[in-house]
């Protein structure tokens, strides 16, 4: 199988040309898909068929309300974070048999997000305090009036 980013020899040599909208050599994520296929297999494949294998891809992508990734540096290499939040599409028989509905699941989930909010609020509190104990003084935003300290 070829790993690279450019396509392989064979898909430049053996893939008719194809019209219209489908696979082009803009379409990276098509490209990648047929370089996962024999060179065998892909050779077989006609026009309209390349066509319809694209245009399955291009309507596979589905958008999310959240969507956020970032690629981080990390110690010399690369990590990958990604936060996705949207409409759940999967029929509760799929999430069963794939594992994604067990009650420690669910209560992780929970206890990450109240961890997260929490953190939050004790964050936005904190710095309202900080910025409230400002006012008034050299260090923070004058006041349209005097404040006399005794």
């Amino acid at each position: 199988m070829h790993h690279g980013t450019d396509p392989p020899e064979f898909l430049l040599e053996t893939r008719p040309k194809v019209e219209g909208p489908g696979p082009g050599p803009d379409n990276s994520a098509f490209t990648h898909m047929l370089s996962q296929i024999p060179a065998a297999t892909v050779a077989t494949f006609d026009a309209a068929q390349l066509r319809a294998l694209s245009l399955a891809l291009q309507q596979s992508k589905r958008q999310h309300r959240l969507d956020f990734r970032v690629s981080l540096p990390w110690f010399g290499s690369r990590i990958y974070f990604a936060l996705l939040a949207g409409d759940e599409r999967r029929s509760l028989d799929r999430l069963q048999r794939e594992g994604q509905i067990t009650v420690g699941r669910i209560a992780l989930t929970y206890a990450a997000a109240c961890a997260l909010i929490f953190t939050l609020m004790i964050l936005s509190a904190t710095v309202f305090v900080y910025a409230i104990s400002k006012i008034g003084t050299d260090d923070g935003p004058a006041l349209p009036y005097r404040v006399e300290r005794r």
